[in-house]
């Protein structure tokens, strides 16, 4: 069963960035630490303005840079999420969910980062992400980059509004060793 593995609440929502080709911003998201189970699926804040065409993505990459200060991606991405409409995004803004269907293994304790990228669109038709720029309270930082893919930059003073979700870890039957049982022996 799909668990909350880390998350900052839209509870602390303050604003929104925009997301378009051309703005300079076009990919989001958070540095985050895993708790050692699949990533299964993330959520961010976000709406349209107009009608953004084509897909917005979604993609775990590993971090680098000091967490909470200037934590960004590096590398190439770890897993990636089923892409989402961006026409689909109300006007409102609200928790959207980015399904990842071949899950990747987040070790405890390591930090990651959780990136969404809409690299389409224009000022009058964009996607909009929530985030907390009034006092953000996250263990980790927003980071974001003209198109996903380097440079990234980290920002200590904001938090993206997200959550990520955590599969459980499999234990295969074949693992479990059966008890032996010895006659005359009290157990």
């Amino acid at each position: 069963m799909p668990h909350i593995a880390d998350s900052y609440s839209e509870s602390n929502f303050t604003g929104t960035f925009t997301m378009y080709l051309g703005n300079g911003e076009a990919s989001k998201g958070q540095s985050f630490t895993g708790d050692g189970t699949p990533i299964t699926s993330a959520k961010f804040y976000l709406a349209k303005t107009g009608s953004p065409p084509n897909n917005i993505t979604c993609e775990l990459y590993a971090h680098t840079g000091t967490f909470g200060t200037d934590g960004k991606p590096t590398g190439s991405a770890l897993a990636t999420a089923t892409p989402v409409s961006a026409n689909s995004l109300s006007t409102s803004i609200a928790l959207i969910e980015f399904t990842f269907p071949t899950p990747y293994t987040m070790a405890k304790g390591t930090n990651y980062c959780v990136a969404v990228t809409y690299n389409d669109g224009d000022v009058g038709n964009r996607v909009n992400i929530g985030y907390d720029g009034t006092s953000p309270t996250h263990g980790g930082n927003l980071f974001y980059s003209a198109a996903g893919t380097a440079p990234w930059v980290g920002l200590s003073f904001y938090d993206t509004i997200f959550y990520v979700y955590g599969g459980d870890i499999a234990i295969g039957i074949n693992n479990l060793r059966p008890a032996v049982f010895k006659p005359g022996i009290a157990r």
